[in-house]
């Protein structure tokens, strides 16, 4: 009775696992860039636009969910090069979640830096200042998200006048609390019930 009772404990704990796993995380990105690091939010700065993006993506075993591509990023920043100096402006970008129900919105800021002009000279950089922050996960408990920072440098190929680089980043869902606990009382009925099944086995060898 005990060991049916402790494996059920284990197989709850591991179902609760997967499902965490099995999440789709969906949403989409709105964005602008702030000249001066003041005054109005624009989705364009002298050479730079701003596209907003949507990403459907099912975490993984772990709970991660990898975003960044063609069609499933946070957004697309353009820049047509000509050299304009970029520094101490600033980029926001807001991520909100349609689906898991519930999940938060992340907001992020980024600074500006360099310049770059139609043949390669220089280089731009958008680092965010807060690349890694925590949000709802609409069941109580938080998920972590992530923005990598995103750089241009290099010349134009022929016939291009601009260059194109989308937002990329991740998901990582984090179980609640409740979820811990009972994976390791899962975790450790399984091995507590193995344990007992060896005993008669070691005490014939003895």
């Amino acid at each position: 009775m005990r060991k049916l009772l402790l494996t059920a404990v284990g197989a709850t704990a591991l179902a609760f696992a997967s499902a965490a796993s099995a999440q789709t995380f969906s949403g989409a990105t709105t964005g602008c860039f702030q000249v001066g690091g003041a005054g109005p939010c624009t989705p364009t700065d002298n050479g730079l636009a701003f596209t907003s993006g949507t990403f459907t993506q099912t975490a993984d075993s772990t709970g991660f969910a990898g975003i960044g591509g063609p069609i499933n990023n946070f957004g697309t920043i353009t820049l047509t090069p000509d050299g304009h100096p970029y520094t101490g402006d600033l980029f926001s970008l807001m991520i909100n979640f349609t689906s898991p129900p519930g999940t938060g919105s992340g907001s992020f800021t980024a600074n500006l830096m360099g310049s770059l002009t139609s043949t390669g000279v220089g280089g731009l950089q958008i680092s965010f200042l807060n690349p890694t922050v925590q949000i709802a996960d609409g069941l109580g408990g938080f998920d972590i998200l992530h923005v990598n920072d995103v750089a241009f440098s290099g010349s134009l190929p022929a016939g291009q006048t601009f260059f194109t680089q989308n937002i990329s980043g991740y998901v990582q869902a984090v179980p609640e609390p409740a979820t811990w606990a009972l994976m390791l009382l899962g975790f450790g009925g399984i091995g507590f019930a193995m344990r007992r099944r060896t005993k008669p086995a070691l005490a014939q060898l003895a």
